[in-house]
């Protein structure tokens, strides 16, 4: 697990319930950027979650690294 180096904005609190659905929701729509083994983090999501951290700054520790970009190939 990645850790974060910058500050980290809170946000409202949430019950562990509206946690969850956050969780849900931004994995749905953001799962191609994630980290293949992201559910081995799923009780640390949600806890960052509850405590009030934003969905954001909670996923951007397990981003994917961009792949490297295919060598150019040269034509003589």
């Amino acid at each position: 697990m990645k850790k974060a180096a910058t500050a980290v904005c809170a946000t409202k609190t949430l019950s562990e319930g509206q946690a969850a659905e956050a969780m849900w929701v931004y994995y749905k729509q953001h799962k191609a950027e994630l980290m293949t083994d992201i559910k081995e983090y799923r009780d640390y999501i949600l806890a960052e979650l509850v405590k009030g951290v934003s969905t954001e700054n909670v996923f951007a520790q397990f981003a994917r690294a961009p792949e490297p970009a295919a060598p150019v190939r040269r034509i003589r």
